[in-house]
Parts: structure tokens; sequence; C-alpha cells
């Protein structure tokens, strides 16, 4: 299997990854993000307040978060992010400072 496989790498594959993978700026544009009073009045308006309840309810993240399987890389210590998530969403307590 191994003599045919084709090589991982190239004389080309560099260029081929920085073609997947441009180099830009990751500089977020400021001046197109939204004032602290803007997002605040947002946030505490109608369409702020239906989207955290709606979407961001503690009973549809209890869902999501049940239905998700339990992949996902470990952190340094070796504990994975649904290890430390879960206890939180298992209990049938609906206040979020709990």
């Amino acid at each position: 299997m191994y003599k045919i496989s084709p090589p991982a790498c190239s004389s080309d594959t560099v260029d081929k990854l920085r073609q997947l993978h441009p180099q830009g700026s990751l500089d977020y544009p400021k001046d197109s993000r939204p004032s602290p009073q803007q997002e605040a009045e947002f946030w505490e308006g109608e369409e702020g307040t239906n989207l955290l309840t709606d979407t961001f309810s503690i009973r549809k993240v209890r869902i999501y978060l049940r239905k998700r399987p339990p992949l996902g890389a470990p952190d340094p210590d070796g504990w994975r992010g649904r290890e430390l998530i879960s206890p939180l969403f298992l209990n049938d307590d609906t206040d979020p400072e709990a």
C-alpha cells in the first residue's frame, strides 16, 4: 500500500498550502464594529431579547449539548470540553446564574 500511495509532500506542497490559506491582515476593522452603546441598545431591544430567549435559552443550549457527539481534542490536562460543560446542563435548573 505504501509503495502505491502518492507522497504527501512534494516541491509544490508549500505553494499549494499558501493558496489554500492566503495570508492577509488579521486585524478586525474596528470602524465597522458598533459602539458599546449601540450593542447595549441592541441586546436590550426587542430583537436582542428575542434572540437571547429563543436561541440562547438554557433549555435550547441544554438540548443542543445533549445531542452533540462527545468529540473534541482534550485540553492540556486531558479534560474534554463536554466533560467540563455537561454537569452544568444535566439538571433541570433554568436559572442562568446557578
